[in-house]
């Protein structure tokens, strides 16, 4: 998935602005100008210096290839706000497992999972019923569901084990849901 990411901002950013100039023509003040370009687009500053940190690694890489100077170490990177994350209410929360209760599917039990054990939507994807444990009345977390961007078919789904041995839990199920 970040092979994926970085292509993506790779083409859909880099290239796009730079991909038909020699490294050696490029700016600082080209890129800081590239960069008020991305702001005043309508993208975060976490993105674009998502982006940044791919283009700082190419410019590092063809740096000590060819033994030039780094000029994206001379880039800083735009100020990132953090904003607070919302949460629902106790009233937001009861409302919502009250409808979701009222129409019990896949999709709303899903989302109460997600809603009562913390779990990630690719972590519940990625559930079998061998990760049931219906006499503990537990679920096993032992792997994750990603749709990955494909340069060949589109997406494709890579089910893999989640990134962190931490990851890999057993969780309660609370006894409604069971």
């Amino acid at each position: 998935s970040t092979l994926a990411n970085y292509q993506m901002k790779v083409r859909n950013h880099i290239l796009t602005e730079f991909g038909n100039m020699r490294y050696d023509k490029l700016t600082v003040q080209m890129i800081n100008s590239f960069i008020e370009k991305k702001l005043d687009s309508g993208l975060s500053a976490k993105y674009i210096s998502d982006i940044l940190t791919v283009f700082k690694t190419m410019a590092k890489y063809i740096s000590a290839v060819y033994k030039t100077r780094n000029l994206l170490t001379d880039v800083t990177l735009p100020k990132i706000q953090k904003t607070e994350m919302r949460l629902l209410t106790p009233v937001q929360q009861k409302n919502l497992c009250k409808y979701l209760m009222n129409d019990l599917n896949p999709t709303s039990l899903c989302i109460l999972l997600s809603l009562y054990t913390g779990l990630r939507i690719g972590e519940i994807c990625g559930l079998m019923w061998d990760d049931i444990d219906f006499q503990n009345e537990t679920l096993t977390v032992r792997r994750t569901v990603q749709r990955i961007k494909s340069d060949t078919h589109g997406t494709k789904l890579i089910v893999d084990t989640p990134k962190s041995k931490s990851s890999c839990r057993t969780i309660p199920i609370p006894k409604f849901i069971m």
